[in-house]
């Protein structure tokens, strides 16, 4: 997706209208790759909002108006680290309460279809940079190069973990 860059001009001198009209434009493709990185509906809108805030505080900062979605996505990706380090810590809590060694296992109820379940599970077993990358990509419409430069990574890499990450998830639905 393309931002109006004017709306982003207007935005970093000031105009809180045009920061909304951009928020408009991106909320959505927010919410999907907070969602398929963190699986939770109130998270989701935790981190969403955290960084929309902090986008919005610091928006005079951004150098390049072309940048704006990129931008964006480079904070949200931040706050999603921030949360899903939060997940393990209370996994941890979660696991030495009752005395086990299975990990927290966190689902939507409304998930009954088996196939979305299994698709889920798939997705939950890759490790945080893989499924960051998978979202990015399938969720996000990044391509590896947007990826890389988001990640702080070769685009080759992201190609890399791209493919073994979705040959991995093949494999856990055979």
């Amino acid at each position: 997706m393309q931002v109006n860059k004017e709306l982003v001009k207007k935005a970093k001198n000031g105009d809180t209208c045009a920061f909304g009209q951009l928020y408009e434009l991106i909320y959505k493709e927010l919410c999907k790759y907070a969602f398929y990185c963190l699986g939770n509906n109130e998270d989701v809108k935790d981190v969403v909002s955290e960084a929309v805030l902090d986008a919005f505080k610091s928006i005079k900062s951004l150098k390049n108006p072309d940048a704006f979605e990129a931008w964006m996505f480079r904070i949200l990706s931040a706050k999603c680290k921030r949360k899903l380090a939060g997940y393990v810590d209370k996994t941890l809590e979660f696991n030495d309460a009752f005395n086990t060694n299975e990990p927290a296992h966190i689902s939507d109820p409304a998930n009954t279809v088996v196939e979305d379940v299994a698709l889920e599970r798939a997705f939950k077993a890759l490790n945080p940079i893989d499924r960051q990358i998978v979202s990015m990509s399938t969720f996000a419409g990044f391509n590896s190069k947007e990826i890389g430069e988001l990640l702080g990574m070769n685009k080759n890499t992201v190609r890399t973990r791209l493919s073994r990450a979705l040959e991995s998830m093949r494999t856990y639905l055979r």
